[in-house]
């Protein structure tokens, strides 16, 4: 019953919160509320329905310990507003969608590319299941093993980031139907590489960029469209791989409770098992977060030894509920069990600032780079409820290639700039000479 009350407490606490950032920026799309409400959702999720299934609650600690962080994104935010307000650089929200409209010229370069590299993953995929035993392989952990090691892995990335071109620009395509194709194309192989985040980043970065600009009402019906496409695709998932392994049936209790008991432990697992981490702060080196820089630098002095991030950013595995387990407790617990409370806190002043200076300059300025960051760092802060991802070269290699692609393309556009001049200049020449 605690915890149930708590939940409420909880939620009213964010609501009101959300209430005062609604009215002073007229979006529901912030980083306070992309990060509150997943756990507010979870919170009320597990504590009113899931514990009926036999998940364990998610606790007073955990939601009190959630809530001063969530507190301090909120005032990062407001206070942060009155230094951008002063400089006039949030008096109007413009609309960002249009800064990737000049990516619509390259889809050609895209498509081609998107397709190179879907063939290429495809390949990987069908040699695989060719060796170890076709389909009833998928699902194996030995195969996301073999899929997210060597070149496939990192052509991956150059999936997620034509995907988000594509999909970001779409609106300006003259190729509407090839790049609705080449849309399925890459999320059927950034799917096969059967790491879900992968998938997921993508889609949400789209969710938030055709969201974000929207009146408030249509915010609040794109949201709740989401939510239930993003419960869809992930039974979709669970209920593949049960075809894979032979095992489904539509009359089974056991595929159904499977179904269900995986859906929720995916969701709601991280505020869940946090009560556990709680008990274990300043555990792991507090070069934790630098896991990519030294890997990086391993590589650039030719020494083969690499840091596997999995033994640093989480504990053994904990019970969800009976037969359910998890080994991630939200992007907090991370902090936690890194360097405690204080760097928890830290690391949340940190980001909401930066999630801050890139969400306040990117509602007065419109171009392609701020958008990206602003949405991607939005998108980090919404799975803050799961897990975090700076440990993950796989972040940065992402955004490396991002700029690389958009700095192509605006170098192209560079290449013909000149030659449009001289001919607007020799025009002017012209019609002046003509007048005399």
């Amino acid at each position: 019953m605690i915890n149930q009350l708590t939940s409420i407490m909880f939620c009213s606490i964010v609501l009101i919160l959300t209430i005062f950032d609604t009215r002073r920026l007229q979006s529901v799309i912030t980083p306070f509320t992309v990060t509150a409400w997943p756990f507010v959702g979870i919170s009320l999720l597990t504590n009113f329905y899931l514990i009926s299934i036999g998940f364990k609650p998610v606790t007073l600690r955990v939601q009190l310990f959630i809530l001063l962080n969530l507190i301090l994104i909120w005032l990062v935010g407001y206070l942060s507003y009155f230094i951008f307000h002063q400089n006039r650089m949030i008096n109007s929200v413009k609309n960002n969608n249009d800064s990737f409209d000049f990516i619509a010229k390259y889809h050609p370069i895209i498509i081609v590319i998107s397709w190179v590299s879907i063939l290429i993953v495809l390949h990987k995929v069908k040699s695989l299941l060719g060796i170890y035993g076709g389909f009833q392989y998928v699902g194996n952990p030995d195969f996301e093993k073999k899929m997210i090691v060597g070149p496939v892995a990192h052509i991956t990335h150059l999936e997620k980031v034509c995907f988000i071109l594509l999909a970001f620009s779409f609106k300006k395509s003259k190729y509407k139907l090839l790049t609705v194709i080449t849309l399925i194309g890459l999320f059927i192989g950034i799917a096969s590489i059967q790491v879900k985040y992968h998938l997921i980043w993508v889609l949400l970065m789209v969710f938030l960029f055709y969201t974000i600009q929207k009146p408030i009402r249509k915010q609040l019906k794109y949201v709740t469209i989401s939510v239930m496409g993003v419960i869809f695709i992930m039974n979709l998932f669970w209920i593949l791989l049960t075809f894979a392994w032979g095992t489904f049936s539509f009359k089974s209790d056991g595929v159904r409770e499977y179904l269900i008991k995986n859906t929720f432990n995916y969701i709601a697992s991280g505020p869940i098992v946090l009560e556990r981490w709680l008990s274990h702060p300043d555990i792991k080196p507090d070069w934790t977060m630098l896991i990519v820089l030294k890997n990086v630098i391993n590589t650039i002095i030719g020494n083969p030894f690499r840091f596997d991030h999995g033994e640093f950013v989480n504990l053994s595995f904990s019970e969800v509920a009976k037969g359910v387990s998890s080994n991630t407790a939200t992007a907090l617990g991370v902090y936690y069990i890194i360097n405690g409370l204080g760097f928890t806190l830290c690391m949340t002043v940190i980001l909401s600032i930066i999630a801050y200076i890139l969400f306040y300059t990117n509602r007065q300025k419109n171009t392609v780079i701020l958008t990206y960051f602003n949405i991607f760092l939005m998108m980090i802060l919404l799975l803050t409820f799961f897990s975090q991802y700076f440990t993950l070269l796989s972040m940065y290699e992402m955004s490396v290639l991002f700029l690389l692609l958009v700095g192509l393309f605006h170098f192209f556009d560079y290449l013909n700039r000149p030659l449009s001049l001289n001919v607007s200049d020799t025009t002017k020449n012209v019609k002046y000479c003509d007048s005399k």
